[in-house]
């Protein structure tokens, strides 16, 4: 850049902003062919659109011609990004952890390079654009394929294509991790390990599987499990017959109040509801207090909160993303606490009550429900 001062329009202190700086580094400044001293000073921003701009003053007071040049300290860092993303490890399964990791080919001698991955088939998550080749996808679901493919991005915000596009398949849905089938002899010897410590008034009658337990609004089972986890991810699933409504399944203290961080899956005005106390309430789109069988579930992760009747997705919130903390309440079929729901005590018939230690996919809770001999 030349700069043509004189006596009457003299140069002072000029100041240069080069937007696309494609490199972390400062650049080598001349002056009049002389690499500049202590009379020049740079600093690398970004602007509003995230570029990158390298930003460069001078102390310098001239009436003549001068000659600026700037060139970037590693002229590999510019060439030209690969047309196409590519894979460097494919995406792999950790059952254990219900997780899936991917790893991009890493873009080398080119300066700063974003990933993005996308999820494009199993209602898993995208990253956001970050530095890291390395992608972890979490709180998947098991029996569920999920594929992925990557673009990467430069300072310029040029983006090569998409890679492509590589799948991973969860494996096989793991059993709950509590089931009540309610075939046992009126609320006694639960065939589980998380047996009643209390039962009031529950009688057996016909369910949808084998036997269900028939609540009249004053009965209800008491089961103390404090390793359930129902902090962050989980599914509640049940059969349910009612023209009346209650409690159907709550992690709620001994207690007559609901308290903060109690959970209470209910059925109130004909609807279908879940609520997280003191933090908000979801409510379905449709009624189930018809007197016939129906098939509800609510599933928890950190998309939110979604509510299932009959295998279908009944409504949807994410009032329960990071405020869903709980410590150990014990759980309630049948009622929840004396203040909440109104009314509290269920009246039906409650039958195959599941809870699962991950948020079934609609897909796997549209299974589930088809699963049953009552089609």
């Amino acid at each position: 850049v030349e700069i043509k001062a004189s006596e009457q329009r003299p140069l002072v202190n000029p100041c240069f902003v080069i937007h696309n700086w494609n490199t972390d580094k400062q650049g080598v400044v001349k002056v009049n062919g002389q690499v500049a001293g202590k009379n020049c000073r740079q600093g690398i921003v970004r602007d509003t659109h995230g570029r990158q701009m390298l930003v460069i003053w001078f102390q310098i007071e001239s009436d003549k011609l001068v000659e600026f040049s700037i060139t970037g300290a590693n002229p590999i860092e510019f060439s030209q990004l690969p047309s196409q993303a590519e894979w460097e490890i494919a995406p792999q399964v950790d059952e254990k952890n219900l997780s899936i990791t991917m790893k991009a080919k890493p873009i080398e001698n080119y300066g700063q390079v974003e990933y993005y991955f996308e999820c494009v088939d199993g209602d898993g998550h995208n990253s956001d654009w970050q530095q890291k080749t390395t992608y972890t996808d979490t709180e998947l679901t098991p029996d569920t394929k999920y594929t992925y493919c990557v673009k990467a991005r430069n300072n310029f915000l040029d983006e090569t294509d998409w890679s492509d596009r590589k799948s991973a398949n969860m494996g096989n849905a793991p059993s709950p991790v509590a089931h009540w089938n309610m075939d046992e002899d009126n609320g006694k010897d639960l065939p589980h390990s998380y047996a009643p410590i209390e039962y009031t008034n529950v009688q057996k009658t016909t369910g949808v599987v084998g036997s269900a337990l028939e609540f009249d609004g004053e009965s209800w089972l008491l089961i103390d499990a404090e390793d359930l986890h129902s902090n962050k991810i989980f599914t509640w699933a049940a059969w349910v017959r009612t023209n009346h409504g209650g409690t159907i399944l709550a992690r709620a203290g001994r207690g007559q109040e609901w308290e903060a961080g109690g959970k209470a899956l209910f059925i109130q005005d004909g609807f279908l509801r879940f609520d997280i106390g003191w933090v908000g309430q979801i409510t379905s789109e449709r009624k189930v207090d018809d007197g016939k069988w129906h098939h509800v579930a609510v599933t928890l992760n950190d998309r939110g909160i979604k509510l299932f009747i009959d295998g279908s997705t009944a409504g949807a919130s994410n009032i329960g993303v990071g405020k869903a903390e709980e410590s150990g309440l014990p759980i309630k079929i049948g009622y929840c606490n004396d203040d909440f729901p109104q009314p509290s005590g269920f009246i039906g018939q409650i039958d195959d009550v599941k809870w699962y230690s991950y948020a079934l996919s609609s897909d796997n809770i549209q299974k589930l429900y088809h699963s049953y001999s009552i089609h």
